[in-house]
C-alpha cells in the first residue's frame, strides 16, 4: 500500500473511532490508537502501534467475563483487525 493508500486507510479509522459512542478520553486503548494512526515517523510509528496493540489486548483479557461490555468489545475487536492490516499493508513502515 503506497502513502495515499495508508492515509486513507488511517482517515477510516480514525472517523470510525471519532462515530463510535465512546468517549475517546476514557479508554488508554482508543488514545494509542489514534497517536500510532497520526505519527508520520515510520519508527514512532512502529511504537505507538505496538503499544496500542498491547493495550488493546490486555483490555480484551480484562473485559472477557464481565456484562455490559459488548460495544467496546466490538471496538476493541476492530481497533485488532485495523492494527493487523496496518501491519499487513504499511509494508514501508515494518521493523
Amino acid at each position: 500500500m503506497h502513502d495515499d493508500g495508508r492515509f486513507i486507510f488511517r482517515e477510516r479509522a480514525i472517523q470510525r473511532l471519532e462515530d463510535s459512542f465512546m468517549d475517546n478520553s476514557d479508554y488508554q486503548w482508543r488514545r494509542l490508537f489514534v497517536a500510532a494512526l497520526t505519527e508520520v515517523d515510520s519508527e514512532k510509528f512502529n511504537a505507538r502501534l505496538s503499544a496500542a496493540d498491547d493495550a488493546v489486548f490486555h483490555r480484551l483479557l480484562a473485559i472477557e467475563d464481565k456484562v455490559g461490555t459488548e460495544g467496546e468489545r466490538l471496538a476493541l475487536e476492530d481497533t485488532m483487525q485495523d492494527i493487523r492490516l496496518l501491519r499487513e499493508n504499511c509494508y514501508h513502515f515494518r521493523t
